[in-house]
């Protein structure tokens, strides 16, 4: 019966799929404040996976963070989830993270019965629940493979039965509860060890004994084995020791950052070499990249950059072809706790281990995260912003399937010099090998790309000038790759406003290792000129393509008037002010304040603001984000 009402709740998942991508697909118009872009997958499977990590969220919520849906208010986050796209979860599960005293490890202390939580709540959302188990009382990855506490001084033969035992019951423990579950990870990068174990065969021995244990307590549950290191193209060696080793499982999983895994072309070689070995699915079991940071990758460091690094990992998924299963985001809201001083926070994160590892953790882990214990070191990378705000990028995982509909304009002419750079100004300092290059491995898309290359030093610029441009603020972005740079090198883009300029140094560093940096928030009252400028030494080569230029789309709350970020009481003080002439703060905003859209500030949007603080009903969604 248990198989039979699986079954039946996965069908119901895929029809709820179906007529939700139906009705979506002609959702072509942009929301209401959307500010970002993203182009529908075609032919992306119905039942495909985008799924987000959450395991600390319980540990957030017990101190005190409380996050919102879009349109302002507050909201169960595995709502907002549900509503972004997102149809399935992933929970780590850690034996025992707890010291002797019964403090926990931080990290979300992430427990068998988080899980279950965890998991029952997505039920209710129509999503599915993995299971990660790192067969470890704290954090597993290829840096370290600890076995829990309970096990370390366990033989092979003892461990083996143990993890055996461990698996299944928690596997039973979880569904008796009344919790499906739809697919468990038998470790958690597991590329150098897993539970204590680095032999080779004494660690594939833990894993056949875990997969097999999932097996025999519900065989409709999908087994995924994790690695990670992509870029190291050890892949196809994984695969065989799968085979060798006789570890029964569906999905080979991969982390993927693109920070440190390399480029996304050579993710979808190794998955495929994986698949063409095995004959097994894949799966990006994790990813992330960060709205905000100084350093140059491979995307812009924006909301719009982490659109197009999740739109990015799903297309690869995608082209792979149906052996490629899904994708999740890691911690999208592992944002910090609430707190009016550090110390507050601090206090916080150790007493319900909301911070990526406790003070307490020294007992365990006492070289790693007992040195460096602290907050969370994924607040660049969440899906929220610090206040518990969902980030436009959220909505990723819904515009996959259906297209963002909201497209900016690129200002500038022939961007990706498929025109044969015919609007750009190429000035020679140097003299070398600069031109347009027909290469499309040279490009990032299309099949054109401004290409350097030069036996003896390399310098020049290309620019190009914008004019007639509405006042306000301006990005401009490329990307470029490129190789034997050197230390004597110097490569920047900029752009000219006002007499003034703005920089930006990068570094290519490998073929297909995109770098993109960016310049934002630049000022312009009518002419813009933007470029790249490249000096380097003899035998350096590399392309630059997909040059971008963008008006910053302005952005407000409606009723947030005094544009502190929310909407409270203040902002009804803030109109009612206005009404009465008194002072007003500078950062007053008239289109904010008229929240009923009449075209006037009058008694009326005061009332609605104090109606959507009392929860009362609310026909001007309040909150929601409006873009001008």
């Amino acid at each position: 019966m248990k198989r039979v009402i699986k079954a039946f709740s996965a069908l119901l998942l895929v029809l709820t799929l179906i007529i939700g991508a139906a009705a979506d697909s002609c959702a072509l118009e942009p929301e209401e404040g959307q500010t970002v872009f993203v182009t529908k997958i075609e032919g992306l499977p119905e039942g495909f996976i985008t799924g987000a990590d959450i395991s600390s969220l319980l540990s957030l919520e017990a101190a005190g963070r409380v996050f919102y849906g879009f349109d302002g208010r507050r909201q169960d986050l595995l709502k907002t989830l549900s509503e972004s796209g997102v149809n399935y979860i992933r929970v780590r599960v850690w034996n025992d993270p707890f010291d002797s005293n019964g403090n926990g490890y931080g990290g979300g202390n992430c427990t068998l019965e988080t899980a279950t939580e965890l998991g029952r709540r997505a039920a209710e959302y129509g999503m599915g629940l993995l299971v990660d188990f790192h067969y470890s009382d704290f954090w597993a990855d290829p840096g370290k493979q600890q076995a829990p506490k309970a096990w370390q001084s366990m033989t092979l033969e003892e461990k083996t039965s143990a993890i055996y035992s461990y698996t299944a019951g928690s596997i039973s423990a979880i569904e008796e509860s009344g919790v499906e579950i739809g697919m468990v990870q038998v470790g958690n990068e597991t590329t150098n060890g897993l539970c204590g174990e680095t032999d080779r065969e004494r660690r594939y021995t833990l894993m056949r004994a875990a997969a097999q244990a999932v097996r025999d307590t519900d065989e409709s549950i999908l087994i995924a084995a994790h690695f990670t290191n992509p870029e190291k193209k050890e892949y196809s060696g994984f695969a065989r020791d799968l085979q060798t080793y006789g570890v029964d499982y569906d999905i080979f999983s991969t982390s993927f950052y693109p920070e440190y895994h390399g480029t996304v072309y050579n993710l979808k070689e190794q998955l495929a070499a994986v698949h063409e070995i095995s004959g097994k699915k894949v799966m990006i079991a994790e990813t992330a990249w960060a709205y905000s940071s100084t350093i140059i990758g491979a995307y812009k460091r924006s909301v719009q950059g982490q659109a197009d690094e999740i739109a990015d990992c799903v297309r690869a998924m995608s082209e792979l072809g149906d052996y490629a299963v899904g994708v999740f985001y890691w911690e999208p809201a592992w944002i910090d706790v609430p707190g009016k001083t550090e110390e507050e926070r601090v206090e916080k994160r150790e007493l319900y281990g909301a911070g990526w590892a406790s003070s307490y953790s020294v007992e365990y882990d006492p070289d790693d995260a007992g040195l460096y214990y602290g907050a969370t070191a994924c607040v660049p990378t969440s899906l929220f912003d610090p206040d518990g705000h969902p980030l436009e990028s959220l909505k990723t995982f819904r515009y996959v399937r259906q297209g963002s509909g909201y497209q900016p304009q690129n200002l500038l002419a022939d961007p990706s010099f498929e025109d044969g750079a015919a609007s750009w100004s190429v000035n020679e300092l140097n003299s070398g090998t600069v031109g347009v290059s027909d290469d499309p491995y040279d490009a990032r898309e299309g099949s054109r790309s401004l290409h350097f290359w030069s036996d003896k030093r390399v310098s020049f610029t290309a620019e190009q000038t914008v004019t007639g441009l509405t006042e306000g603020k301006y990005s401009f972005s490329l990307s470029a790759q490129g190789g034997d740079i050197g230390s004597n090198a110097s490569l920047k883009i900029y752009a000219v406003s006002g007499g003034t300029r703005y920089e930006q140094s990068f570094t290519p560093d490998g073929w297909r290792n995109w770098k993109t940096p960016l310049l934002e928030n630049i000022p312009c009252g009518g002419e813009l000129t933007v470029g790249v400028e490249v000096s380097a030494p003899a035998g350096a080569w590399g392309s630059i393509d997909c040059a971008q230029l963008f008006r910053e789309p302005s952005v407000y709350k409606r009723g947030d008037a005094d544009g502190d970020g929310a909407v409270t009481i203040i902002d009804a003080t803030a109109v009612q002010k206005y009404l009465a002439n008194y002072d007003l703060p500078a950062a007053f905003n008239p289109a904010a304040a008229d929240v009923n859209s009449d075209g006037a500030i009058s008694v009326d949007d005061v009332t609605e603001i104090q109606r959507f603080l009392a929860y009362y009903d609310d026909p001007y969604h309040i909150g929601e984000p409006v873009r001008v």
